[in-house]
Parts: C-alpha cells; structure tokens; sequence
C-alpha cells in the first residue's frame, strides 16, 4: 500500500475521489483540486488516503537482503537526496552540489527525490538509468546503466582498483554484446565521487574528518521530526495484579522523544523485559497516525505525530545495533546515530523527560522513588494499588493531555505548539508522510532470525514452522555460490505460534504458522525457559512434545504459587498482557477471537535481550 505523501502535485484519495494536492496549509490541513484543476478544498491531512497510481508497477519490488550491489547502490543513492528532502535544504546550489560529490547530474538527483517523496522506500531507489545528455558520455544507456550499478563497489572497504571496476563491467558487458567502456571512462566516473566520499566509504569515517568542518558545536535540530532521541528505563512505581491487587515488580518503558518539539512521538510501556521488541514497537507507534490509539483509550486531547523521522538517536545498547533496527531504519529512509562513548549528554533530551516523568510517578501509591534515602521508610509494595494497564494508561493520559499543553523552559512555550509552528513557521515544512501499510510496519520492526528453509520447514528455539510458501525456496543457495541461503522470519516474542517469512520474490512478509499448532501459545521467554529447565534435567535432545510439556508444567507451578510468589503474579500478568495484544491482533487480520485454551498461565524468568543491566536515570529537573 502506498503511503499518503503531500508535496505539491501528490495525487491522494478524499471522499471515494481523486484530488491532487495544491499547497499544503498547515500540520492538520492541506488544499486539493481535481485533476481538470476546476475545484478546490480544504481536506483534513488525516482524512486523506493513499492513491495506488498505476506507475507503481514500475518500482522494482524486491529489494536484495545482505551487501548486493543494487542495495550498495539504493544506499548510496539515498544518502546523496538526504539533506534534499526538506524543502529548506533543496535549494539549486545544494542538488548542483550533491550532484557533484556523488558524481550524478542535477537532473538524476531530482528523479531521486521525486521517487523517495512518492514512495518513501529504499526499494524506489534500487534501479536508476542514465538517460545522457550534455555534459554526459555517449554510451548507450544499457552500458551507463551497468557503469551506475557497478561503480559502488570501488567505494567499498574491499579498496577495489579502478582496474578491478572496469574488469567487472566487462564482465557484464561482454555476455550480452553491448560495448565494453575503456578504462579512462570508467576512471572519469570514479572521478566524480567526491574525496570525502571516497575516504568515508573506503578509509572509514575518521579518515574523512579531514574533509569536515568543525564549528565547535552540534547543529540544534530546526524542525519536527529531524531528531528523534530513544531511550529506555525502569519506572519508580509497583504495579499489582488484576485479580489479587498484589504487588508483582515494576514495568518499563521505552519512549522515543522529538528534541526539536520535546513532543513524544511514540512509547511502549511492558512488563517484559527491555530490547529489540520494545525498541521495535516504540518506533513503529513513533511513526504510525495516533487517532485508533486515542480513541481506545478514551483521550479527546489531540497528538498529530505521525511518519518516519529524520535521524534516530540512541545509546550503545545492544537492541539498538542488532540487525532488525538497522535493516528497519534502512528501508524508511531513517539515519541511525549512536551517542559517543562515556559522553551521556548527548541524550540529555530523553533523560530531562524521565526526570519528568519520574516527578509524576513519584505521586503515586506504590512509587519506589529515585533512590533509598527519598524512598526512606515508605512501604512501596504496601501502597501499590495500580495495574499495568491502569499505569499505562496514566502515563498516556498524563502525556497526551498534560505534557504537551504544559509551559516548557527548554523551549519557552508548549511542546505541541513547538511542534506545530514548526510546519506553519517560516520554516513551512510539510506535513510528515502517513506510511499506508501499517501491518508491514510493524513486522518490519519485529525481532527477526536468519534461517536456511529445509523440505520439513524451518526451525527455531526448537519449534517447527512450516507453509506452502516456503516451498520454492527449499534448499535454494545463495547466487554466485553454493552456500545455501539464508531467509529472514520475524516473529513477535510474545507469540511464537506463528512467525512471518519475508518473500525476497515479493518483498512483503507472509505469515508461517507452526507446523503443530495444537498447543496453547507461548512467549519466546517461556520457551527460552523451558529449554533451560530440560537441559539442566539432562536432556540432550529436546523436541517440541517435550518442549510444551514442561511449558503447561512450569506454567501450573506459577499458578498454585501466585498468591505467595510475587515473580509467579507477575509472570500470569505478562500472559494476560500477551493474550490481549493476540487476540487484537487476530481480531483485526481476521475477524475471530483466540481461542479459550490460550487463557494460560505464563512463567519465566525476567530475562532481557540484553543481559547488560540497564540504570534508571537519574531525577532531573526539566528545563
């Protein structure tokens, strides 16, 4: 599905009818005509919807998974139009300048632009052609075509000679008679790229430096969504159980926060343990429309932050440098920086809005405070009275209805005016793309693994999925070579009862059922347990009977100990949190509830992806 995008001359869907976007008014409305331009109207930016146009056929689908040289190439591609797409920074020097560094013509780089403000993927940018013209060569433009896809790989930390490059092309060029370009051609393309480029992409990113002007001090973001901090941490309150109202632990939450604005753009509050998934979720809601969200938790207050930021900035963590955040930030256009080592201001924004937060949760039952000696002799588990969803919903509320309407020092007005005069200010941004396919979204921002697919399916955490899709792709090896290939599975740790194959044929996920689907679903952390508990038993061979049959065991233990053991409520509670999240899930695909058999108990240990510990920031007083 295609996004809702509102450059100027975007053709969108309003009312069942075609209109074409004329300007755009502000964050909330933009004019439209018809395509004979005989009407004109304000629409509601979140009444609009996309428009399939019929050149989306053209778009190559599949976009190549590992270090491909069309990926190379859409990379190289999208990094060279980055600093273009805000309308600010689109002015004819900066494309001419672009233009030169990366060895393209002014006109190329405005195709560019105009696929990515179409489409907003990587894959519109795998395949672009040379169309010559002065100043260009005279080749053909099937030759310039294999000279543009094969130039990536001199910048490349392989440091391939010109020799090597050229050597390839004729490799491409020969089989298929067309002409074979000379070397000094292929050395005047290379020539294009800039030095900086070449040193960045050859030597790595110190070696550039020399090309870099330092001022001294960072650039402060001057638009909404350009800087986007994310970050996680422990809240100081005690929640309690629905159906005893004991006490089971604190929850975390994972939180993504506009520095320009101080706007949250997105969270996710959970029970389980912090990593890819709530680094994952969080991002996804950053990016998706909030208004079924409102709705469903009763908040009239309006939140308009929507679409792919800019730059997310986060720390070293080890769930946010897996595969599953890098490969997601690639595909919407998304910049991934990392805070320097041992310099912790760098994320001062999201830290000052814990020590907020803090301040709020702080006047709840339950709170554990920030540290002992304000704690003092408070009985934080005597006290708790609230559930995980009555926290989370508090946090929502008090976000959505307070924060953003409250006076900010920081910034010296309100954080959803700040948000919204930065798209009617004299910086005159557009309203951020509404991205259309919203379950894809999600699974592109899911945990995955890398499996080879054998004639009995595939496996993980010894659980056996298996489909017709995955058929074709049964002992297939990767090309050029006679390793066989790997696939990507997401999967939602919450519910292993499926996981999501994404077809490299037709660059969407297909959802791969388990191969025995007879048994309740699990959570990956129940599974992981399981496996523990069979293994120190001595169990060299576990299979999936075993698997589940030591699940129910370990899961009838937590339940006669739930009254008693505090880890036990708390472990019931994540499966009453999960069983919500799958029967919604299963609701929307399909129309049909879960099935009463999944109404389990759920246990295992509290066990993160990362198994680093994680400190709670501490207080800070908001600027």
């Amino acid at each position: 599905m295609k996004d809702v995008n509102f450059t100027q001359g975007s053709i969108v869907s309003y009312n069942g009818e075609n209109w074409r976007v004329s300007a755009a008014v502000n964050l909330d409305l933009v004019e439209l005509e018809n395509a004979a331009r005989t009407r004109r109207k304000l629409a509601k930016v979140r009444e609009l919807r996309p428009q399939i146009a019929e050149s989306d056929s053209a778009i190559q689908q599949q976009l190549p998974l590992g270090d491909s040289q069309e990926r190379e190439m859409a990379m190289l591609r999208l990094e060279c139009i980055r600093p273009l797409l805000s309308a600010s920074g689109r002015t004819k020097a900066a494309v001419r300048e672009r233009a030169r560094q990366y060895g393209m013509s002014t006109a190329t780089v405005y195709r560019l632009i105009r696929k990515w403000e179409d489409h907003g993927r990587l894959e519109a940018l795998v395949k672009g052609k040379s169309d010559g013209g002065h100043g260009r060569g005279r080749l053909s433009s099937k030759v310039e075509e294999v000279i543009q896809n094969v130039l990536p790989i001199y910048l490349s930390q392989q440091k391939y000679s010109m020799k090597d490059v050229a050597g390839v092309i004729r490799q491409v060029c020969e089989p298929q008679g067309m002409p074979i370009p000379c070397l000094s051609t292929v050395r005047k393309r290379i020539h294009r790229f800039s030095d900086q480029l070449v040193a960045k992409k050859r030597l790595g990113r110190a070696a550039a430096v020399r090309y870099e002007a330092h001022p001294g001090s960072f650039d402060v973001p001057t638009y909404p969504l350009a800087v986007v901090e994310v970050d996680h941490t422990v809240l100081d309150a005690i929640v309690v159980d629905e159906e005893n109202r004991l006490p089971i632990g604190r929850a975390w939450i994972t939180l993504a926060l506009d520095v320009y604005s101080r706007m949250v753009v997105g969270y996710y509050v959970s029970l389980d343990p912090v990593g890819s998934l709530s680094t994952g979720m969080c991002v996804a809601n950053a990016i998706m429309t909030k208004d079924d969200w409102l709705r469903q938790h009763g908040i009239e207050a309006d939140w308009p932050c929507w679409g792919p930021m800019d730059c997310i900035h986060v720390d070293n963590a080890l769930e946010f440098r897996g595969k599953m955040l890098r490969r997601a930030c690639e595909r919407y256009g998304i910049e991934l920086n990392f805070r320097p080592v041992g310099r912790p201001h760098f994320g001062g924004h999201i830290e000052r809005f814990f020590g907020t937060l803090s301040k709020q949760i702080h006047k709840l039952g339950g709170t554990t405070f920030s540290n002992i000696r304000e704690k003092a002799e408070y009985n934080s588990e005597g006290k708790a009275c609230f559930t995980f969803e009555e926290l989370d919903s508090f946090i929502g509320k008090w976000i959505v209805e307070v924060y953003h309407q409250d006076y900010h020092r920081g910034i010296r007005t309100t954080p959803l005016r700040r948000y919204r005069e930065g798209f009617t200010g004299p910086m005159k941004r557009l309203p951020p793309r509404i991205v259309g396919d919203v379950q894809r979204l999600q699974r592109d921002f899911m945990p995955f693994e890398e499996r080879t697919i054998r004639p009995a399916g595939v496996e993980i955490d010894n659980i056996r999925y298996s489909g017709p899709e995955l058929t074709k792709w049964i002992n297939s090896r990767e090309e050029g070579n006679r390793r066989t290939r790997k696939f990507i599975f997401a999967r939602d740790p919450r519910d292993t009862s499926r996981v999501f194959f994404f077809d490299p044929d037709e660059n969407d996920y297909k959802p791969i059922d388990r191969t025995d689907n007879s048994k309740a679903s699990a959570s990956m952390w129940e599974l992981q347990k399981a496996n523990r508990e069979l293994e120190s038993e001595g169990r060299k061979h576990v299979n999936e009977p075993m698997l589940f049959k030591k699940i129910v065991e370990l899961r009838e233990q937590a339940l006669g100990t739930a009254k008693k053991n505090r880890t036990a409520r708390r472990q019931v509670e994540k499966l009453k949190s999960h069983h919500k999240l799958r029967s919604g899930a299963k609701l929307a695909e399909n129309g049909t509830g879960v099935d009463q058999a999944e109404e389990v108990v759920f246990t295992h240990p509290i066990r993160p992806f990362d198994d680093s510990p994680i400190t709670p920031f501490q207080e800070i007083e908001k600027l």
